[in-house]
């Protein structure tokens, strides 16, 4: 899965009339599904910041960002 790949999906589900979040929420819900099925079955997990440059992925809905809130438990 490329950045532009991703970005593209995000443009595809804007155009069928998905909210930002609802797209951001569903993208980012199987990244992590992917990434932690990989681990289970043995795959070295690298930092996705070397991976996906947040210039070309990046979350369409900005309401939560300077939040003191995380996204995510390390659990998930």
């Amino acid at each position: 899965i490329t950045p532009v790949h991703l970005a593209d999906l995000q443009r595809r589900m804007l155009r069928a009339g998905k909210k930002p979040a609802t797209i951001d929420s569903a993208i980012h819900s199987a990244l992590r599904a992917l990434l932690r099925d990989a681990e289970t079955a043995g795959y070295a997990i690298p930092d996705l910041a070397e991976l996906y440059s947040r210039d070309v992925v990046r979350r369409l809905d900005r309401r939560g960002e300077g939040s003191d809130r995380a996204a995510f438990t390390e659990d998930e």
